[in-house]
């Protein structure tokens, strides 16, 4: 059938420029998916809250333990905060990985606290997982900075940032 096929086609040309737009480690939308999400609300005049998630203390994880460790992090808050957006959040609530280990959610500012709670929580939880019992022990890693000294970092945590436009001019 011709239309079928027509729509077939359109469907995977879209499949194709999302799947381009997204981020090839955690699978969630990038920035242009991120920006056009906001610009979007804004035009609309649609209330909302926006939340963006940073990993605090990553780079001493990431020379400690490996990228690939690292990665494994990211996926964490990734899913852990897909979760809470889905769990707590509204069914046209937006999820991206703008890089690296920043994050954003954007959700309707009822729900927004309950999400962030939410994700704090259980990465400060489940993150303990990521460590060796000795350092998970101690809380902390130590590795040499650049000056060649030994340093004491923390265990990687997650700081929330949350705007909501009904209460700030965005």
């Amino acid at each position: 059938d011709r239309k079928e096929l027509l729509l077939r086609i359109k469907n995977l040309i879209a499949w194709g420029r999302a799947q381009r737009n997204s981020n090839p480690l955690t699978g969630l939308p990038g920035n242009p998916a991120i920006e056009a999400e906001i610009q979007d609300r804004l035009s609309r005049g649609k209330v909302f809250a926006f939340l963006y998630l940073d990993l605090d203390y990553f780079k001493a994880y990431n020379d400690y333990y490996s990228y690939r460790a690292g990665d494994e992090v990211i996926k964490l808050l990734a899913h852990v905060l897909s979760e809470a957006v889905d769990g707590h959040g509204n069914p046209n609530d937006f999820v991206g990985h703008v890089g690296g280990d920043d994050f954003v959610a954007i959700t309707t500012p009822g729900v927004a606290d309950q999400i962030c709670e939410e994700v704090v929580s259980r990465f400060d939880k489940e993150i303990l997982e990521c460590y060796q019992p000795a350092e998970r022990a101690q809380g902390y890693v130590e590795i040499e900075n650049r000056q060649n000294a030994r340093e004491r970092f923390p265990l990687v945590s997650v700081t929330i940032a949350l705007v909501e436009s009904d209460r700030y001019q965005i």
